[in-house]
């Protein structure tokens, strides 16, 4: 017989304040956006020993060209250097650092260019104590001049670790992440046209739950300026955070701490991006799972300058990890960043946001070979393309790389987007940039018969695949610009072809990582769905594919704490989802879950175990009303999640079979 749920203890017995716990934990996954996005990416230039390591670019409208910092090159390597470069990628190092005592050395940030057509800028070592040094320079090659700390950790502090910024008094700003004085840790300084520094404020590293400055400064509303401080984790109380501090000086005020576990955010070096929509909106390095484990991946967060706090997108690995750069915000309104590791062989992406919190994995930097490792924020160009740099990577000695994205290249779609795994599929693929030349790649295969016939059209027959994958699609130009299509093409599974029942919605669950299959390259869409991996089917659908549930304490007696499936199903149990089959208590694992019940599974999973369903008006002429589950059956189906088995009946007695499951789950979580 099928396992019977019991609707008194299968949906009262967890309280709504512990649901409502954890139906918030991973709420950022359900924002991730799969809708298909594809750019030309190309790297124009690949650095050398001369300017190895390169950072975050500036374009100078005086001359058109972009000027940067390098970390480790120039003539004196490993101190680095100022560069320019043409649009085309041509590079000149400008400024060759000595080191200390008499000069600069390993600038880590990006320049500022000022009105008197000067940049402006720092360097973390070099200068008479090796702490750091603030700098200018004629971008013409000519005037250059330092000024470093007098004496080890002076009042002003030390280590620049951040970019100057010029407020509206006139005046530069700049954090400086060490030092300060008694018992200081960091401080903010003023800095004049001489370079000459002086304290304003400093972080208390008895008093301030902030420590060490971090990310460049900007000014808000209210002409204050903001910040954010990196914190010490081997410091209880000690966190890293979001600060402001007038422009007169005085006390460092906390916006916001990053208190461990609390909001998935700890450790904040990225500066802040102050957006249109009056927030600010800044990045983490570490972020915190649903058990409260500290995961190296991140956050991207806002916070407005009243302290209110939301996380917006909390980064998972295979979307990204660990982004350390700032954002931007581009003329289209969307925000753009890049992480320094995850996605595709651990080698970063580069993603997009919206204010709204909509998050698009745009590429992942080794699909699209420019390098490995962005750590430097992204700059919008007078040619409407973004320019971005790798520190290392690219060519035979990977000292770094700078790309450029393109929105005018782009992939459009392919048709059809499936095909058998034996290859052999024509295909046409519509897009914009295309050139003579070009070429096809199916995943890391190449396509065969490819004919451009256009610069928006071109054909192509797919090559062997594995079955029951999706792939990204690829077109490779003459001059080596990357158009890429993120999970653009489907190798179908052996047993669920194109054109077949729940096809589409199976590649929906495939590309969201809900399931890869039942083995051998099949799905097995006829196999009924049993309850312990309808467990895991509804909490990746609610939460994403990266969720891990808590482990198992040993909750049901026929599923042992060693089992794969007890913490999918003890999840459930929390949710208030489930209770059980039976006295024991027992889940019955292995039975499948009936139509009558799967109502009841998505429901709850996606509304909360305090959802009560409208009441039954008699939709099915299998399902009395009322009955057990008739209300449950006929929400799913006004909801258009499902519908009935033929001859105005639901077949509620019948076991879902994971083709149907697949279309259930697409539609109670809108999976795209």
């Amino acid at each position: 017989m099928g396992a019977i749920l019991r609707p008194l203890e299968e949906f009262e017995m967890i309280a709504s304040r512990r649901s409502l716990l954890f139906l918030g934990v991973l709420v950022s996954a359900a924002l991730t956006s799969r809708a298909a996005l594809a750019q030309g990416f190309k790297v124009i230039h690949v650095a050398a020993q001369e300017d190895a390591g390169p950072h975050t670019l500036i374009q100078n409208p005086n001359d058109g060209f972009f000027y940067g910092t390098c970390q480790t090159g120039g003539d004196h390597s490993p101190n680095g250097c100022v560069f320019k470069m043409d649009a085309t990628g041509v590079v000149t190092v400008i400024h060759s650092f000595g080191g200390a005592p008499s000069d600069g050395g390993r600038p880590l940030t990006a320049l500022f260019l000022d009105d008197d057509g000067l940049l402006y800028g720092t360097t973390t070592r070099g200068g008479a104590n090796d702490q750091g040094t603030v700098f200018k320079l004629d971008p013409s090659g000519g005037s250059y001049a330092f000024s470093s700390q007098p004496a080890p950790c002076a009042s002003t502090g030390a280590d620049p670790e951040a970019s100057l910024f010029k407020a509206n008094d006139g005046s530069f700003y700049l954090p400086l992440a060490a030092c300060g004085g008694t018992a200081e840790v960091g401080t903010v300084d003023r800095v004049d046209p001489s370079l000459s520094e002086t304290r304003i404020a400093g972080f208390n590293g008895l008093t301030s739950p902030l420590l060490s400055p971090h990310g460049h400064l900007i000014q808000g509303a209210d002409d204050k300026l903001y910040g954010t401080a990196l914190g010490n984790t081997n410091i209880p109380g000690k966190h890293g955070g979001v600060y402001r501090v007038a422009l007169g000086g005085g006390l460092v005020e906390t916006v916001h701490s990053f208190v461990n576990g609390e909001g998935n955010n700890t450790t904040v070096s990225a500066p802040l991006l102050l957006a249109s929509d009056g927030n600010f909106w800044g990045t983490t390095k570490l972020a915190t799972n649903s058990s409260g484990v500290s995961l190296n991946t991140g956050t991207i967060f806002r916070v407005g300058a009243d302290g209110t706090f939301q996380t917006m997108h909390t980064f998972t690995g295979p979307d990204g990890r660990l982004p350390v750069a700032g954002l931007i915000e581009a003329s289209d309104g969307y925000l753009y960043g890049t992480t320094l590791q995850g996605g595709t062989l651990n080698r970063g992406v580069i993603f997009r946001i919206d204010l709204s919190g909509n998050f698009t994995l745009l590429a992942n930097v080794a699909d699209a070979g420019m390098g490995l490792g962005p750590w430097s924020e992204l700059l919008e160009a007078s040619d409407g393309k973004l320019y971005g740099t790798t520190q290392i990577g690219g060519g035979l000695f990977g000292f770094g790389t700078t790309y450029t994205i393109d929105f005018t290249q782009s992939i459009a779609d392919i048709v059809p987007n499936s095909g058998p795994s034996a290859g052999g599929t024509p295909v046409t693929i519509d897009g914009t940039g295309f050139i003579s030349g070009a070429s096809v790649f199916i995943g890391i295969s190449k396509a065969t018969a490819i004919s451009v016939v256009g610069s928006t059209l071109i054909h192509a027959t797919t090559p062997i695949g594995d079955p029951g994958t999706i792939v990204n699609v690829k077109v490779t130009l003459p001059d080596t610009t990357v158009i890429l299509l993120n999970d653009g093409w489907m190798y179908d599974f052996l047993d669920l072809p194109t054109g077949a029942l729940f096809h589409d919605d199976v590649r929906t669950l495939l590309a969201n990582g809900i399931t890869a299959g039942c083995g051998g390259g099949d799905y097995c869409p006829a196999a009924p769905v049993l309850r312990k991996q309808m467990a895991v089917f509804v909490l990746k659908s609610k939460y994403g594919s990266t969720y891990q549930p808590p482990p198992a304490v040993g909750i049901f007696t026929d599923v042992p704490v060693s089992d794969s499936f007890a913490p999918w199903i003890e999840a459930l149990y929390h949710l208030g989802v489930v209770a059980g089959c039976g006295p024991g208590p027992t889940y019955c694992p292995d039975d499948a879950v009936l139509r009558q019940q799967m109502p009841v599974f998505l429901l709850k999973t996606l509304l909360g175990s305090a959802y009560v369903p409208r009441h039954c008006t008699g939709l099915f002429a299998d399902v009395p009303c009322p009955s057990l589950f008739a209300d449950w059956i006929e929400d799913v189906a006004t909801r258009g999640i499902a519908a009935g088995c033929g001859g105005g009946n639901f077949c509620p007695a019948n076991p879902t079979t994971r083709g149907q499951m697949a279309p259930f789950l697409v539609h109670t979580f809108g999976l795209q």
